[in-house]
This record gives C-alpha cells, structure tokens and sequence, in this order.
C-alpha cells in the first residue's frame, strides 16, 4: 500500500504522474477538514484530519493514494451535474 502525503502543494507535477489522480487536503473557513480528489469528482468534509484521510484511502483503488497539504486552506464547492439528454 503507497501513501503519500505532500507538505505543500506548489510544485505537484514533480510528486505525481499527470495521469494519476490525487487528493488536496486543508481546513476551510468553518474549520472543518476537506478533502478533494483532483478530478472533482470525490470530496468530503470531516471534523478530523483522520477521517479525510480515512476517505481518501477507502476511495482510492487498492487504497494508493497520494495527499497534497493545502496550508492556506481550501474549501469544497459543489457541482451539479446534468444528465445527458
């Protein structure tokens, strides 16, 4: 099992292959945890770091996964998707 956890995230192209997906991780304004897939599709909010990270390994195939810090924060913004007609 790889787990990777990033200190910053100003320089991921040289953690990450530009194919694989990875998660950002920080504290939002409300001072919950948040954690996003860099894709957008998956994310959450948490009450502790722990949980984000719980999440991002039990979304991830084979539980690898990589996490890049956010120091300055980050929020989820949700996304509504269309069904195609």
């Amino acid at each position: 099992m790889r787990n990777n956890l990033a200190v910053s995230a100003l320089f991921p192209n040289r953690l990450l292959s530009a194919a694989e997906p990875y998660f950002r991780l920080g504290v939002n304004a409300a001072g919950l945890w948040v954690i996003r897939e860099s894709t957008g599709r998956k994310g959450g909010l948490f009450r502790t770091r722990e949980a984000a990270i719980r999440y991002a390994r039990d979304e991830s195939a084979d539980g690898n996964f990589t996490i890049v810090h956010e120091p300055e924060g980050l929020e989820l913004v949700l996304v509504q998707f269309r069904k195609a007609a």
